[in-house]
């Protein structure tokens, strides 16, 4: 797994990139203001390209007049610890120390140290993987993006490869070479399958999905695996591999039972994509053996009990039968938008009318139907 080397933050030459790039971000001369103080150009230029004594003393020199704090080699380390733990935390989603990360952070930032681009990078990795909205994350963040895009010359390789994951998760238009590129962490394969599932380009998702689970196992991030195998669930049902589906969906369920993981969340999404990879493969029998006298049912598979019990001619046309179930749902009090939901699926599935299919697919929930639906309407 990746390690987060700041060994050369220790010397002094990287900081001459670091005050390149205050420099232009505070609009300032950089010639006439080191002429000014009395530093040559030449000897600032030489600091920068190799290591030297009096680059030491530019430096704090230089810190000192924008009142900022040089770090000292054991604040180094602790800042190195500190982004390593959140890099191997955050990548087996481990949050039990997410808040201390983010109050530690915090608490450095205040102390105004020329390292504070890397501290700032650190910070918005813990936001982004995070399990709150990735599109709410970067809406709130994308002033603190830019300015770390700013000082990219000021990172070195290991940090380099984090802003990359920033970067994929922020930039609107990334680079075309970045979507071919072999990556040697599994969180950019991860990232760029996120991106192409929200941008419906599921064949992509699946590709680049597989290419990270790869990775995920030579780390033995199981954790991580079963949170991945949602998103590839989700694109095999919108391309219509049921079958790919279906398998992937019960082997996790029995995944999760001999983890012992009680995770509602993956439980009741693994069981969503198990109820409809079945519906897709027309075992409707199954659907109604499994579901059928549930106490509670989701809208998922109410919705699949329904297309179930019309594909196998129980519900009659007059639907006399499926008002008692109508009955039973108001007397549940069931949410308006999912009742309004089963009633046009149910119009949908009595008539078979494309326009009634066209309606139906304007609810989100019905995504995940789409092609169930429409060879039903075409056969």
């Amino acid at each position: 797994m990746k390690k987060i080397d700041l060994s050369n933050y220790k010397l002094t030459q990287i900081y001459f990139n670091f005050f390149d790039i205050y420099f232009k971000e505070k609009e300032i001369k950089k010639e006439n203001f080191l002429l000014d103080n009395n530093i040559t150009p030449s000897t600032y230029r030489q600091c920068r390209k190799s290591e030297c004594k009096i680059g030491s003393k530019i430096i704090k020199s230089l810190a000192n007049m924008f009142s900022l704090k040089v770090p000292s080699i054991k604040l180094i380390d602790k800042i190195e610890d500190l982004f390593n733990n959140i890099y191997y935390d955050m990548y087996y989603k481990n949050y039990n120390s997410y808040d201390l990360y983010l109050e530690t952070i915090e608490n450095l930032l205040k102390e105004n140290y020329i390292i504070y681009p890397i501290l700032e990078l650190a910070k918005l990795f813990l936001k982004i993987s995070s399990n709150d909205s990735i599109s709410v994350i970067i809406s709130s963040n994308e002033q603190l993006f830019n300015h770390i895009k700013m000082y990219t010359l000021f990172f070195n390789n290991s940090l380099l490869e984090v802003y990359e994951l920033i970067y994929l998760s922020f930039e609107k238009n990334i680079k075309e070479d970045c979507w071919v590129k072999n990556y040697n962490n599994a969180p950019a394969y991860f990232i760029l399958a996120s991106r192409s599932y929200m941008n419906k380009r599921y064949i992509e998702t699946l590709f680049f999905a597989e290419k990270c689970k790869e990775k995920l196992y030579q780390d033995g991030n199981v954790n991580r695996i079963l949170y991945l195998n949602n998103t590839i669930m989700s694109s095999l049902i919108h391309v219509g591999n049921f079958e790919e589906c279906y398998i992937i969906a019960f082997k996790q369920l029995k995944s999760l039972e001999s983890l012992s993981l009680n995770n509602d969340f993956l439980i009741d999404t693994c069981n969503k994509f198990l109820a409809i990879s079945t519906l897709g493969k027309k075992e409707y029998d199954n659907i109604l053996k499994r579901y059928s006298g549930y106490d509670s049912l989701t809208l998922t598979i109410i919705l699949c009990l329904l297309v179930a019990l019309h594909e196998k001619g129980i519900i009659e046309k007059d639907l006399t039968k499926y008002n008692d179930f109508y009955k039973e749902l108001e007397v549940d009090q069931l949410d308006e938008e999912y009742s309004t939901i089963i009633i046009l699926l149910d119009k949908f599935l009595s008539k078979k009318r494309k326009n009634d299919l066209y309606e139906l697919l304007n609810f989100e929930i019905m995504q995940h139907f789409k092609k169930i639906l429409e060879l039903i309407v075409n056969k």
